[in-house]
Protein backbone atom coordinates (compact mmCIF):
# COMPACT_ATOMS: atom_id res chain seq x y z
CA UNK A 1 0.00 0.00 0.00
CA UNK A 2 2.62 2.71 0.99
CA UNK A 3 6.43 2.51 -0.43
CA UNK A 4 8.79 5.33 1.16
CA UNK A 5 12.38 5.26 -0.03
CA UNK A 6 15.53 7.47 0.39
CA UNK A 7 13.33 9.84 1.55
CA UNK A 8 14.79 13.51 2.73
CA UNK A 9 13.29 16.45 3.63
CA UNK A 10 15.26 19.44 4.37
CA UNK A 11 14.01 23.07 4.89
CA UNK A 12 15.78 26.37 3.52
CA UNK A 13 17.63 27.89 6.59
CA UNK A 14 20.43 30.29 7.41
CA UNK A 15 23.24 29.78 7.78
CA UNK A 16 22.92 26.24 6.50
CA UNK A 17 20.06 24.16 5.40
CA UNK A 18 17.77 21.76 8.31
CA UNK A 19 17.91 18.13 7.44
CA UNK A 20 14.58 16.93 9.06
CA UNK A 21 14.20 13.58 7.68
CA UNK A 22 17.21 11.21 6.42
CA UNK A 23 17.64 8.30 4.26
CA UNK A 24 13.83 7.03 5.32
CA UNK A 25 12.86 3.95 3.98
CA UNK A 26 9.30 1.88 4.92
CA UNK A 27 7.21 -0.42 3.67
CA UNK A 28 3.50 -0.52 4.67
CA UNK A 29 1.50 -3.45 3.59
CA UNK A 30 -2.43 -2.66 3.03
CA UNK A 31 -4.58 -2.92 6.03
CA UNK A 32 -1.54 -2.77 8.15
CA UNK A 33 -1.47 -0.59 11.70
CA UNK A 34 1.81 1.01 11.78
CA UNK A 35 3.34 3.06 14.59
CA UNK A 36 5.76 5.80 14.84
CA UNK A 37 7.97 6.41 17.63
CA UNK A 38 10.67 8.80 18.69
CA UNK A 39 11.96 11.76 20.14
CA UNK A 40 9.82 15.33 19.70
CA UNK A 41 11.84 17.12 16.55
CA UNK A 42 12.68 13.69 15.20
CA UNK A 43 10.61 14.14 11.96
CA UNK A 44 8.00 12.42 12.62
CA UNK A 45 5.04 14.56 11.68
CA UNK A 46 6.85 15.90 8.78
CA UNK A 47 7.15 12.46 7.48
CA UNK A 48 2.85 12.06 8.28
CA UNK A 49 2.30 15.14 6.48
CA UNK A 50 4.86 14.21 3.20
CA UNK A 51 2.64 10.66 3.33
CA UNK A 52 -0.48 12.87 2.85
CA UNK A 53 0.64 14.80 0.37
CA UNK A 54 0.88 18.40 2.26
CA UNK A 55 4.96 18.52 2.06
CA UNK A 56 6.67 17.54 -1.14
CA UNK A 57 10.14 15.22 -0.20
CA UNK A 58 13.33 17.06 -0.68
CA UNK A 59 14.57 13.37 -1.96
CA UNK A 60 13.55 10.39 -2.42
CA UNK A 61 9.71 9.39 -2.78
CA UNK A 62 6.41 7.87 -1.65
CA UNK A 63 4.79 5.90 -3.53
CA UNK A 64 0.82 4.98 -2.64
CA UNK A 65 -0.66 2.45 -4.64
CA UNK A 66 1.58 2.95 -7.71
CA UNK A 67 1.37 7.08 -7.51
CA UNK A 68 4.47 8.74 -6.59
CA UNK A 69 4.37 11.68 -4.23
CA UNK A 70 0.35 11.97 -5.13
CA UNK A 71 -1.37 15.28 -3.68
CA UNK A 72 -3.80 14.73 -0.84
CA UNK A 73 -6.77 12.80 -2.01
CA UNK A 74 -9.98 11.53 -0.08
CA UNK A 75 -7.97 8.38 0.14
CA UNK A 76 -5.84 9.41 2.98
CA UNK A 77 -7.59 10.71 6.01
CA UNK A 78 -5.69 12.74 8.16
CA UNK A 79 -6.63 13.53 12.14
CA UNK A 80 -4.40 15.58 14.20
CA UNK A 81 -3.43 16.20 17.85
CA UNK A 82 -5.57 19.31 18.32
CA UNK A 83 -9.30 19.62 17.86
CA UNK A 84 -9.75 20.53 14.18
CA UNK A 85 -13.23 20.55 14.12
CA UNK A 86 -15.38 23.58 12.55
CA UNK A 87 -16.34 25.52 15.43
CA UNK A 88 -19.79 27.06 13.68
CA UNK A 89 -20.69 23.34 12.67
CA UNK A 90 -22.73 20.63 14.96
CA UNK A 91 -21.32 17.45 15.42
CA UNK A 92 -23.66 15.71 12.61
CA UNK A 93 -22.90 18.44 10.35
CA UNK A 94 -18.77 18.26 11.06
CA UNK A 95 -18.96 14.03 10.90
CA UNK A 96 -21.27 15.06 7.06
CA UNK A 97 -19.07 17.65 5.98
CA UNK A 98 -16.96 15.87 3.82
CA UNK A 99 -19.48 13.79 2.17
CA UNK A 100 -21.30 16.83 1.41
CA UNK A 101 -18.08 18.04 -0.47
CA UNK A 102 -18.28 14.71 -2.33
CA UNK A 103 -22.28 15.46 -3.32
CA UNK A 104 -23.69 12.52 -1.58
CA UNK A 105 -26.95 12.97 -1.23
CA UNK A 106 -28.94 14.18 2.08
CA UNK A 107 -30.26 11.11 2.93
CA UNK A 108 -27.51 8.97 2.72
CA UNK A 109 -25.06 11.21 4.55
CA UNK A 110 -27.44 11.28 7.64
CA UNK A 111 -27.87 7.28 7.41
CA UNK A 112 -23.71 7.71 7.43
CA UNK A 113 -23.55 10.03 10.57
CA UNK A 114 -25.78 8.11 12.22
CA UNK A 115 -24.22 4.83 11.92
CA UNK A 116 -20.92 7.05 13.06
CA UNK A 117 -22.36 8.58 15.99
CA UNK A 118 -23.26 5.52 17.28
CA UNK A 119 -19.95 4.48 16.94
CA UNK A 120 -18.38 6.64 18.78
CA UNK A 121 -21.42 7.07 21.48
CA UNK A 122 -22.67 10.50 21.04
CA UNK A 123 -26.06 9.72 20.32
CA UNK A 124 -28.10 12.53 22.12
CA UNK A 125 -24.95 14.51 21.59
CA UNK A 126 -25.34 14.91 18.09
CA UNK A 127 -27.11 18.72 17.19
CA UNK A 128 -24.26 20.53 19.81
CA UNK A 129 -21.79 22.34 18.82
CA UNK A 130 -18.03 21.56 19.62
CA UNK A 131 -17.68 24.24 22.58
CA UNK A 132 -20.33 22.48 24.42
CA UNK A 133 -18.03 19.03 24.44
CA UNK A 134 -15.49 17.75 26.15
CA UNK A 135 -11.71 17.02 24.74
CA UNK A 136 -12.36 13.13 24.59
CA UNK A 137 -15.69 13.92 22.38
CA UNK A 138 -14.45 16.26 19.85
CA UNK A 139 -11.65 13.69 19.35
CA UNK A 140 -14.20 10.63 19.09
CA UNK A 141 -16.18 13.57 16.21
CA UNK A 142 -12.69 14.05 14.68
CA UNK A 143 -12.34 10.12 14.52
CA UNK A 144 -15.81 9.75 12.57
CA UNK A 145 -15.80 12.92 10.86
CA UNK A 146 -12.28 11.12 9.09
CA UNK A 147 -14.13 7.85 8.80
CA UNK A 148 -16.95 9.90 7.27
CA UNK A 149 -14.73 9.99 4.01
CA UNK A 150 -14.07 6.09 3.72
CA UNK A 151 -10.45 6.43 3.10
CA UNK A 152 -8.34 3.83 2.85
CA UNK A 153 -5.14 5.16 4.68
CA UNK A 154 -5.51 6.47 8.03
CA UNK A 155 -2.85 9.16 8.96
CA UNK A 156 -2.83 9.97 12.90
CA UNK A 157 -0.40 12.47 14.30
CA UNK A 158 -0.79 11.92 18.54
CA UNK A 159 -4.40 12.04 18.18
CA UNK A 160 -4.83 11.08 21.61
CA UNK A 161 -1.87 12.94 23.02
CA UNK A 162 -3.69 16.20 24.77
CA UNK A 163 -6.18 13.83 26.70
CA UNK A 164 -6.31 12.29 29.94
CA UNK A 165 -5.32 8.51 30.83
CA UNK A 166 -8.78 7.97 31.20
CA UNK A 167 -9.93 9.27 28.03
CA UNK A 168 -7.16 8.17 26.13
CA UNK A 169 -7.58 4.23 26.99
CA UNK A 170 -11.20 4.70 25.99
CA UNK A 171 -10.26 6.41 22.36
CA UNK A 172 -7.39 3.61 22.34
CA UNK A 173 -9.98 0.95 22.42
CA UNK A 174 -12.84 2.64 20.17
CA UNK A 175 -10.00 2.85 17.27
CA UNK A 176 -8.64 -1.17 18.41
CA UNK A 177 -12.64 -1.81 17.95
CA UNK A 178 -13.04 0.11 14.48
CA UNK A 179 -9.42 -0.76 13.01
CA UNK A 180 -10.40 -4.48 13.75
CA UNK A 181 -13.96 -3.99 11.83
CA UNK A 182 -12.52 -2.19 8.50
CA UNK A 183 -8.89 -3.31 8.88
CA UNK A 184 -8.04 0.16 7.08
CA UNK A 185 -4.25 1.37 6.77
CA UNK A 186 -3.07 2.85 9.44
CA UNK A 187 0.04 4.88 10.06
CA UNK A 188 -0.26 6.42 13.81
CA UNK A 189 2.88 8.86 15.24
CA UNK A 190 2.88 8.66 19.14
CA UNK A 191 5.54 9.30 21.71
CA UNK A 192 3.41 7.07 23.71
CA UNK A 193 5.47 3.22 24.15
CA UNK A 194 2.77 1.16 25.59
CA UNK A 195 0.44 3.19 22.91
CA UNK A 196 2.08 2.29 20.18
CA UNK A 197 2.58 -1.40 21.18
CA UNK A 198 -1.05 -1.93 22.29
CA UNK A 199 -1.94 -0.55 18.68
CA UNK A 200 0.59 -1.75 16.03
CA UNK A 201 1.25 -4.59 14.09
CA UNK A 202 4.96 -2.84 13.44
CA UNK A 203 6.55 0.08 15.34
CA UNK A 204 9.04 1.68 13.28
CA UNK A 205 11.55 3.67 15.72
CA UNK A 206 13.33 7.01 15.01
CA UNK A 207 16.31 8.23 15.70
CA UNK A 208 17.04 12.14 17.13
CA UNK A 209 17.10 14.69 14.79
CA UNK A 210 17.68 14.21 11.74
CA UNK A 211 15.16 11.92 11.75
CA UNK A 212 16.07 8.58 10.41
CA UNK A 213 14.68 4.80 11.10
CA UNK A 214 16.39 2.88 13.76
CA UNK A 215 14.27 0.07 14.21
CA UNK A 216 11.66 -1.75 12.52
CA UNK A 217 10.06 -4.06 15.04
CA UNK A 218 6.47 -6.71 14.78
CA UNK A 219 4.49 -6.45 17.48
CA UNK A 220 3.42 -10.57 17.52
CA UNK A 221 0.76 -10.04 20.42
CA UNK A 222 -2.50 -11.66 19.24
CA UNK A 223 -5.29 -9.84 18.00
CA UNK A 224 -7.88 -8.47 19.46
CA UNK A 225 -5.80 -6.63 22.10
CA UNK A 226 -7.21 -5.66 25.48
CA UNK A 227 -5.45 -3.65 28.30
CA UNK A 228 -4.51 -7.00 29.98
CA UNK A 229 -1.39 -7.30 27.20
CA UNK A 230 0.54 -5.07 29.04
CA UNK A 231 1.52 -7.40 31.53
CA UNK A 232 2.58 -9.72 28.59
CA UNK A 233 5.57 -11.09 28.58
CA UNK A 234 5.93 -10.28 24.83
CA UNK A 235 4.84 -6.38 25.66
CA UNK A 236 7.17 -6.19 28.58
CA UNK A 237 10.42 -6.95 26.27
CA UNK A 238 9.04 -4.72 23.67
CA UNK A 239 8.75 -1.98 25.78
CA UNK A 240 11.97 -2.00 27.23
CA UNK A 241 13.75 -2.31 23.82
CA UNK A 242 12.08 0.83 22.50
CA UNK A 243 13.33 2.35 25.75
CA UNK A 244 16.57 1.33 25.59
CA UNK A 245 16.81 2.73 21.88
CA UNK A 246 15.22 5.88 22.51
CA UNK A 247 17.41 5.97 25.64
CA UNK A 248 20.07 5.78 23.66
CA UNK A 249 18.98 8.53 21.36
CA UNK A 250 18.53 11.08 23.94
CA UNK A 251 21.98 10.50 25.76
CA UNK A 252 23.15 11.42 22.15
CA UNK A 253 20.95 14.55 22.59
CA UNK A 254 22.47 15.51 25.53
CA UNK A 255 26.38 14.59 24.55
CA UNK A 256 25.88 17.04 21.41
CA UNK A 257 27.83 20.03 21.71
CA UNK A 258 26.14 23.47 21.39
CA UNK A 259 26.55 25.43 18.48
CA UNK A 260 26.21 29.69 18.87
Amino acid sequence: MITIRSLCKQYHASPQPITALENINMEIEKGQFTCIVGASGCGKSTLLKIVGGLEKPTTGYVNIAGKINPKPDKNRGMMFQSYTLYPWLTVRQNIEFGPKLLGIPENVRKQLSDELIDKINLRSFENLYPSSLSGGMQQRVALARMLANDPEILLMDEPFGALDAQTRAVMQRLLIDLWEKNHKTVLFVTHDIDEAILLGDVIYVMSSHPGKVKKRIEVPLPRPRTNKCFVDSIFINIKQEITDLLYEENEKNLRAPIVN
